[in-house]
């Protein structure tokens, strides 16, 4: 068919419709893509350091209970030694025997002094040495035996001994009748078992867990050299935070901070009840969200397959829209070149298909025009062709310079002048009926 070789259609031209919509749609569509990625990434994230302060505060929260436990019961244990010793005379043979008997038992008991009320030692043992008489010595100042003698349970702030190991002193009271206190019982206790407690705490991969004083002091790492070397964590974000308020809980677990090694890591702790330390939990940053880095590259992959299949549709539906408009124009090309039978085909049920009717019809108006214009122009030529003179006399010898004159326009073919023109009118309306 003509119209389908006709040539100027509007094709894939810049800042042509198509064109326009593939852009307009390719970046209205990777935004919406690129925000949908970014606001997952954050939603993933939040969602995640949500879980991993869950995970810590649970993890700290059942190590702090376990360590209260365990001082508690060594505290029982002294207070049932403390029983048994009421029943011996005071610096006797049999409370000398009881305290070995308990540092045997115990490990983590290293040295253990009885007091009489004076605040004078009757009884000393240790495990690292045996005490001779000469060697008791008076502990009346000491905050432990003053704290014991008022009939309370006391236990020390952390210290440490020449071999850095991390030690409490824990006193309890000898009550030899209800109310009547005969003297105190005093222990050294080892908290080096603690680092096998925090040592085998598991939460995450790379986590990991320690155990701070009042002080900042390290007590026990899943590093024991670190203790050995007393570090101080003083300025660790989540410790300074718990030496703010010893006593709360942390308010903002999973906190995002800079670790101990210098590595970004997500920290929580947890207050260790009646003892003024803490549990601290940390995860380095880029492994609790390991899982968030693949899913971004998965995100990413996904953006450009997004990107691809949107232009593949972008690409139909721009031509969906435009093709009558092409339509439209190839019947202008038709016609431009004579054929005024032409009509454009278009069924949209749009705008466009009414200006595809209205093209139409003044396709067929444009028919009809140049239909009654054709006689006119038919008869304008045979007038022009066939001019129509009225009767004149016969010339005489003075016309015979304007015959010759009208020969020669006759047989040039020039065209005739207004005195011509007057007698061709002239003569078609003595013509006419």
């Amino acid at each position: 068919m003509e119209w389908k070789r006709a040539t100027g259609s509007p094709g894939w031209r810049w800042g042509g419709i198509r064109f326009r919509l593939l852009w307009t749609g390719l970046v209205f569509l990777g935004v919406a893509l690129l925000a949908n990625t970014i606001a997952g990434s954050l939603y993933t994230r939040a969602q995640i350091k949500r879980a991993a302060a869950r995970l810590q505060t649970e993890v700290a929260s059942k190590v702090s209970n376990e360590i209260t436990e365990i001082i508690e019961r060594k505290q029982e244990r002294l207070a049932d030694l403390a029983v048994s010793l009421s029943l011996h005379p005071l610096g006797s043979e049999g409370q000398r025997l009881l305290a070995l008997l308990m540092l045997k038992n115990d490990r983590a008991f290293t040295a253990m002094a009885v007091l009489d009320r004076n605040g004078l030692e009757a009884v000393k043992v240790s495990e690292r040495r045996a005490y001779l008489p000469g060697e008791l010595s008076s502990q009346s100042g000491g905050v432990y035996f003053q704290k014991a003698l008022q009939g309370e349970t006391y236990v020390s702030p952390v210290y440490t001994t020449d071999k850095a190991e991390p030690y409490v002193t824990i006193a309890v009271p000898i009550s030899e009748s209800p109310g009547r206190i005969a003297g105190v019982v005093a222990a050294e206790v080892n908290l080096s078992f603690l680092w096998h407690i925090i040592g085998e705490v598991k939460f995450s991969d790379n986590g990991r867990t320690y155990l701070v004083d009042g002080q900042g002091n390290l007590i026990a790492h899943q590093d024991p050299s670190l203790v050995l070397k007393r570090t101080n964590l003083s300025e660790h974000f989540k410790v300074r935070k718990f030496l703010a308020s010893p006593g709360a809980k942390d308010s903002s677990p999973a906190e995002e901070g800079v670790g101990i090694r210098g590595r970004r890591v997500l920290s929580t702790y947890m207050p260790v009840r009646g003892l003024g330390w803490a549990v601290v939990l940390t995860e380095p940053v880029d492994i609790a969200l390991a899982d968030l880095d693949t899913m971004q590259k998965y995100a990413i992959l996904l953006l450009g397959i997004g990107l691809m299949v949107g232009s593949v549709v972008i690409v139909w539906v721009s031509n969906k829209i435009t093709e009558p408009i092409r339509e439209l124009h190839r019947g202008v090309e038709v016609i431009r070149r004579g054929d005024l039978d032409h009509r454009v085909e278009i069924r949209p049920g749009d705008e466009i298909e009414q200006l595809a009717n209205e093209f139409n019809e003044m396709a067929g108006e444009l028919k009809n025009s140049a239909a009654h214009a054709r006689p006119d122009r038919a008869l304008r030529r045979h007038h022009d062709r066939q001019p129509v003179f009225g009767s004149r006399p016969r010339p005489g010898p003075g016309d015979q310079k304007n015959d010759r004159h009208f020969s020669f326009r006759r047989h040039r073919s020039l065209p005739p002048g207004p005195a011509d023109r007057r007698a061709q009118d002239t003569g078609l309306l003595r013509s006419l009926p």
